[in-house]
């Protein structure tokens, strides 16, 4: 993911935004009988043959169309919960990814494999219904934990038509700290804080 636009991203970050706003409102207005529909769009959106043909756009749309669809639905139930202060659910946050995948080690090249920078980002999708207040890395190195205020490069640059998609976050990590163990955390505009799962990277 090196190029200025992917079509799996772009999938990703719709669906980031879209499995928000569902989880929001089954915890705000549990058993309402829409949410059923809403939920089935978020299966169909989910599903993993859309990322099999990349660069056709009928295939790179559909998550998109599943996720606007829904949108559609409830998007007066969102504002009603906002309006209500009954969001309770915090920020949905995509797993992060790494580039290059191994800093100061080996990374993929034409069929071989090269010797990858020492400079390594994570990068995420991070989207709530409330907005987000704060996104932070947190590591835990040898040394200790450390906490990185995470760069908010605005919601990812859909050429799908999407109508929400979620923001883009970027963070450097530290040259030379060794085995690191990290995770991502956010909290919206209400308070409610979430974290993903920990992950681990070495940083040579």
């Amino acid at each position: 993911y090196d190029q200025p636009y992917s079509p799996d991203l772009n999938s990703w970050a719709v669906l980031t935004a879209f499995q928000n706003v569902v989880h929001a409102l089954e915890d705000a207005y549990p058993g309402k009988p829409w949410l059923d529909d809403i939920s089935r769009l978020l299966l169909t959106a989910e599903t993993s043959c859309y990322w099999y043909w990349t660069g056709q756009q009928i295939w790179d749309q559909q998550v998109t169309n599943a996720a606007n669809a829904g949108y559609e639905m409830v998007k007066n139930e969102v504002d009603a919960v906002l309006a209500a202060g009954k969001d309770r659910t915090g920020p949905t946050i995509f797993a992060p990814w790494i580039t290059p995948e191994n800093p100061g080690g080996k990374r993929w090249g034409q069929g071989c494999l090269l010797d990858a920078p020492r400079e390594g980002t994570v990068h995420t999708f991070v989207h709530d219904i409330a907005g987000l207040k704060r996104v932070a890395l947190v590591l835990r190195a040898a040394t200790g934990e450390t906490r990185i205020g995470m760069t908010d490069n605005g919601p990812y640059p859909s050429q799908t038509d999407a109508a929400i998609t979620a923001h883009y976050f970027t963070a450097r990590l530290p040259v030379g700290a060794g085995d690191v163990r990290y995770y991502i955390e956010a909290e919206d505009g209400k308070g409610n804080v979430s974290r993903g799962a920990l992950e681990r990277v070495y940083l040579a």
